[in-house]
Protein backbone atom coordinates (compact mmCIF):
# COMPACT_ATOMS: atom_id res chain seq x y z
CA UNK A 1 0.00 0.00 0.00
CA UNK A 2 1.02 3.56 -0.52
CA UNK A 3 0.31 6.61 1.59
CA UNK A 4 -2.00 9.05 -0.17
CA UNK A 5 -3.39 12.51 0.45
CA UNK A 6 -6.99 12.29 1.62
CA UNK A 7 -8.86 14.94 3.55
CA UNK A 8 -12.16 13.78 5.02
CA UNK A 9 -14.32 16.28 6.86
CA UNK A 10 -13.69 14.49 10.17
CA UNK A 11 -10.48 12.76 11.27
CA UNK A 12 -7.96 15.20 9.78
CA UNK A 13 -4.28 14.43 9.73
CA UNK A 14 -4.45 10.64 9.56
CA UNK A 15 -1.85 8.82 7.43
CA UNK A 16 -4.20 7.34 4.79
CA UNK A 17 -3.19 4.37 2.67
CA UNK A 18 -4.90 3.38 -0.57
CA UNK A 19 -6.29 -0.11 -1.09
CA UNK A 20 -6.04 0.29 -4.88
CA UNK A 21 -3.12 1.49 -6.97
CA UNK A 22 -2.70 5.22 -7.45
CA UNK A 23 -3.21 6.18 -11.12
CA UNK A 24 -0.72 8.01 -13.34
CA UNK A 25 -2.12 11.38 -12.18
CA UNK A 26 -1.64 10.54 -8.50
CA UNK A 27 -5.36 10.00 -7.94
CA UNK A 28 -6.85 7.12 -6.03
CA UNK A 29 -10.31 5.59 -6.22
CA UNK A 30 -12.10 3.31 -3.82
CA UNK A 31 -11.17 2.78 -0.21
CA UNK A 32 -8.45 4.25 1.98
CA UNK A 33 -7.47 3.12 5.48
CA UNK A 34 -5.57 4.75 8.33
CA UNK A 35 -4.62 3.94 11.90
CA UNK A 36 -6.89 5.99 14.14
CA UNK A 37 -5.53 5.79 17.65
CA UNK A 38 -4.15 2.73 19.37
CA UNK A 39 -6.97 0.28 18.65
CA UNK A 40 -8.96 1.53 15.66
CA UNK A 41 -8.66 1.65 11.91
CA UNK A 42 -10.41 4.35 9.90
CA UNK A 43 -11.97 3.19 6.62
CA UNK A 44 -13.28 5.64 4.04
CA UNK A 45 -14.39 5.73 0.43
CA UNK A 46 -12.65 8.62 -1.32
CA UNK A 47 -15.89 9.45 -3.15
CA UNK A 48 -17.52 10.57 0.14
CA UNK A 49 -15.47 12.85 2.39
CA UNK A 50 -18.29 12.90 4.97
CA UNK A 51 -18.21 9.22 5.94
CA UNK A 52 -15.41 7.58 7.91
CA UNK A 53 -15.97 4.22 9.56
CA UNK A 54 -13.92 3.41 12.67
CA UNK A 55 -13.40 -0.31 13.19
CA UNK A 56 -11.28 -2.59 15.32
CA UNK A 57 -8.66 -4.76 13.57
CA UNK A 58 -10.57 -7.95 14.46
CA UNK A 59 -13.68 -6.58 12.75
CA UNK A 60 -11.70 -6.10 9.54
CA UNK A 61 -10.24 -9.59 9.87
CA UNK A 62 -13.74 -11.02 10.24
CA UNK A 63 -14.92 -9.10 7.19
CA UNK A 64 -11.92 -10.29 5.17
CA UNK A 65 -12.50 -13.88 6.21
CA UNK A 66 -16.20 -13.70 5.36
CA UNK A 67 -15.47 -12.21 1.93
CA UNK A 68 -12.84 -14.82 1.15
CA UNK A 69 -15.15 -17.58 2.32
CA UNK A 70 -17.81 -16.44 -0.12
CA UNK A 71 -20.43 -15.50 2.47
CA UNK A 72 -21.37 -12.36 0.52
CA UNK A 73 -21.10 -13.68 -3.01
CA UNK A 74 -24.87 -13.27 -3.40
CA UNK A 75 -24.41 -9.48 -3.20
CA UNK A 76 -22.19 -9.14 -6.28
CA UNK A 77 -23.81 -7.93 -9.48
CA UNK A 78 -22.35 -10.64 -11.70
CA UNK A 79 -25.09 -13.15 -10.94
CA UNK A 80 -23.96 -13.75 -7.37
CA UNK A 81 -20.41 -14.68 -8.39
CA UNK A 82 -17.22 -12.96 -7.33
CA UNK A 83 -15.14 -13.63 -10.44
CA UNK A 84 -11.73 -12.88 -8.97
CA UNK A 85 -12.17 -14.35 -5.48
CA UNK A 86 -8.94 -16.12 -4.50
CA UNK A 87 -8.89 -19.87 -4.69
CA UNK A 88 -8.50 -21.86 -1.48
CA UNK A 89 -4.77 -22.22 -2.17
CA UNK A 90 -4.39 -18.41 -2.36
CA UNK A 91 -6.33 -17.60 0.81
CA UNK A 92 -4.46 -16.59 3.96
CA UNK A 93 -4.27 -19.16 6.76
CA UNK A 94 -7.31 -19.21 8.99
CA UNK A 95 -9.75 -18.21 6.25
CA UNK A 96 -11.36 -21.57 5.60
CA UNK A 97 -14.72 -21.34 3.84
CA UNK A 98 -17.68 -20.68 6.08
CA UNK A 99 -20.99 -22.23 5.04
CA UNK A 100 -23.69 -19.89 3.82
CA UNK A 101 -27.03 -19.76 5.61
CA UNK A 102 -28.55 -22.14 3.05
CA UNK A 103 -25.83 -24.73 3.80
CA UNK A 104 -26.32 -24.77 7.56
CA UNK A 105 -28.32 -27.61 9.10
CA UNK A 106 -31.87 -26.72 10.04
Amino acid sequence: MSEVEYYPVDHPGLPWEATAPVDEHGDVAGFVLARAGACRIAVANVADRHQVLLVEPQELRSLRDALLAGRFDHLWEAGGHWPDRPSVAERPRGTEPVPSASQLPT
